[in-house]
Formats: structure tokens, sequence, C-alpha cells
């Protein structure tokens, strides 16, 4: 993969947890609320990243389509 691509592959992520590490650390959420606010900022990150490898994968196929209908 490119480097553009693998970027917020590991940024958006990092990001994202980063930030419920630190309300979690200031005790923002606890008990239950914990567990779902983790579940969910899973769920979240591998939406993204599902929907950043799909967009690039499509781009690369449309790309390899195009230079097969020119030749």
């Amino acid at each position: 993969m490119k480097k553009e691509i693998i970027y917020p592959i590991i940024l958006i992520p990092a990001v994202m947890f980063i930030i419920i590490g630190v309300l979690t650390y200031l005790n923002v959420f606890s008990g239950i609320w914990l567990i779902v606010v983790w579940i969910i900022g899973f769920l979240i990150a591998s939406v993204v990243i599902t929907y950043i490898v799909a967009q690039e994968k499509l781009r690369a196929l449309n790309e390899e389509d195009k230079k097969r209908n020119d030749e």
C-alpha cells in the first residue's frame, strides 16, 4: 500500500483511542458506559479503516480497468 493510505489507517484509530483513553483516565466514563464507549470506538475505527481500504482498492481496480481498456 501507498504511504498516503497507511497514514490515515494508523492515525485515525490512534487518535480516537488516545481521546477515549484520556477520557477514561479523567474518569469521564465509568462502569457500563466505559465499556460501551470503548466498544463503539472500536467499531467506528474498524468501519473507517474498512472504508479507506475499500476506496483505495476500488481506485486501484478502476485504474487497472482503464489501462486494459486503453490497450
